[in-house]
């Protein structure tokens, strides 16, 4: 049975309305008092997110191509609001900041030149929560120095190892070999691409040992300073499709 059997049906039903009458009424929220506005803009706030920062070692520059938060694109008045929390960030002397991140929330991805070439200023290092870094020079790192690196991070909380992908220059044609396995075996390997498959696993194995050298490093120094807290380390696999193997953590 109809449970509104016997009632009296509202007049305006909900199908009734039109994307037409749902825009006229949002416009109505510039209507709204200043400081109601703003309220809705500060119970809105963009969500975490991971920001790639790329640094140009010739330039002394950095910049990131990650987009910027939505409550930047909205309006002026958002704008203004998010721009608070969102600060520019990642300059340096002879460039202005360009990368606008929320240091309390967000991720942040670097590769290892910048932290080895002192390049992110202190006020930066002192502010990241969470790091992810990865490359070459990073598997290249001993251990203790990577540890000097993170004690200069007065609040980092998450600390990431990260063992790349392949260049994408190689990645269509090594599918082709994983995908098709057949296909590898009727058509002779291409040189590079066996090199780049040795490559991959070959950095993959070099980012389970320093990840293990840099636990014990972890776990000798958080013995000698129980009144610091280190952050926690994780190394994360990145597969040829984007996703994520891991992570797997020491947490001190």
């Amino acid at each position: 049975m109809d449970i509104m059997e016997g009632q009296q049906q509202p007049e305006i039903q909900v199908d009734s309305y039109q994307p037409a009458d749902r825009e006229r009424s949002f416009h109505r929220f510039n209507d709204l008092p200043p400081e109601i506005r703003l309220a809705v803009w500060a119970l809105n706030p963009p969500s975490p997110r991971l920001v790639r920062v790329h640094y140009d070692v010739r330039m002394g520059k950095f910049w990131t191509t990650t987009p910027s938060p939505a409550n930047l694109l909205v309006c002026a008045e958002s704008r203004h609001e998010a721009e608070k929390k969102w600060p520019l960030r990642f300059g340096t002397r002879g460039h202005l900041p360009t990368v606008r991140t929320n240091l309390d929330i967000d991720t942040i991805q670097l590769s290892w030149d910048p932290l080895r070439l002192r390049a992110v200023s202190k006020e930066d290092l002192s502010g990241i929560t969470s790091l992810e870094i990865g490359g070459i020079e990073l598997q290249r790192a001993s251990a203790e120095t990577i540890l000097l690196s993170i004690l200069t991070m007065a609040n980092l909380k998450d600390f990431s190892i990260i063992s790349p992908a392949l260049h994408a220059a190689y990645r269509h044609a090594l599918n082709l070999h994983l995908v098709h396995p057949l296909a590898a075996a009727i058509q002779e390997e291409h040189w590079l691409v066996h090199a780049q498959k040795l490559s991959y696993e070959e950095r993959r194995n070099r980012a389970f040992r320093q990840h293990t050298e840099v636990t014990r490093c972890f776990r000798t120094w958080a013995r000698e300073h129980i009144d610091i807290q280190l952050p926690r380390l994780r190394l994360l696999l990145l597969e040829l499709d984007g996703s994520r193997a891991g992570p797997f953590f020491w947490k001190p």
